[in-house]
């Protein structure tokens, strides 16, 4: 951080842009508009972030399908939870408990998690529990293919996963989320683009979103234990989901977006800052 506070400071360009996957607590005299990956509030860490979303060219992969059934022939009569992003956010203790409260309630289900390793902290967690059987380390994997293994798709607490949520969406299959403040959820990339009017839901569409948010880990339980319990209703947020994830393939929109915000802060900019010495600029 002194380092990028000694680059700003030198007003090496007549206007200076942080634009951040995550660090979004740094800021300095010499930055001049604030980008990250999401919609934020107004009151986001110094209230001057601008945000999007960030668009990818395919999300789901047809041909992935046959051996997505194969995969879970692996479980037969079981119903797949899982979550895929790095160990260090699966090793969350509140979301650990709630995984191991789900297995102990539904023998029938078993949980898949990913991770460069099987992380020694996890494997405990689960040993102690008595769920270790019903629990399966997959590696670092395909996530296109194991988006469409999963039944129910667990997003973890305090900093959500990204991409690969958005991959299970796209395959129709849904995610539980616990809405809590933090800096990074697809749930709060959703609710920016639905607040500002990229997608529209009619009002049976938003209460079916609502349903896969919990507003604690007691409620998170519950969604799970109920969308196990009800193929119908798997189905049925699953392909509401996979609607909204297409809106994560419109890079024409994303770039959109994002150059809007560009222009922005060099319009604000311009005027107020210095011209850097040796150049030709207005």
């Amino acid at each position: 951080a002194n380092w990028m506070n000694f680059c700003f400071a030198l007003r090496i360009a007549p206007v200076q842009i942080w634009w951040s996957m995550k660090y979004y607590a740094f800021s300095s005299p010499g930055i001049d508009g604030y980008l990250c990956r999401f919609f934020v509030d107004e009151d986001f860490h110094n209230g001057k972030w601008r945000g999007g979303f960030l668009a990818v060219k395919q999300l789901y992969d047809a041909s992935k399908t046959q051996a997505a059934l194969e995969l879970k022939q692996q479980y037969p009569g079981k119903v797949i939870l899982g979550t895929m992003g790095r160990a260090e956010l699966i090793n969350e203790g509140r979301f650990l408990t709630a995984v191991i409260q789900l297995l102990k309630q539904n023998p029938e289900a078993v949980y898949l998690w990913t991770g460069r390793e099987a992380d020694a902290a996890i494997v405990a967690a689960f040993t102690q529990a008595g769920v270790i059987a019903q629990t399966h380390f997959i590696g670092w994997i395909d996530t296109r293919l194991y988006a469409q293994v999963f039944d129910i798709y667990l997003d973890v607490f305090h900093f959500g996963t990204g991409f690969t949520l958005v991959e299970t969406m796209a395959a129709g299959k849904p995610v539980v989320f616990l809405d809590e403040k933090r800096d990074f959820s697809v749930l709060t990339m959703l609710r920016g683009i639905i607040r500002e009017g990229y997608i529209k839901l009619d009002a049976d569409q938003q209460g079916l979103l609502n349903t896969l948010v919990a507003a604690d880990t007691a409620a998170y339980i519950g969604i799970v234990n109920e969308l196990i319990a009800t193929p119908s209703l798997r189905t049925a947020t699953g392909a509401l989901l996979a609607e909204l994830a297409a809106i994560f393939e419109n890079r024409k929109l994303s770039a959109e977006i994002y150059q809007q915000h560009i222009r922005a802060i060099v319009s604000s900019a311009l005027p107020n800052n210095p011209k850097p010495e040796g150049t030709s600029l207005p």
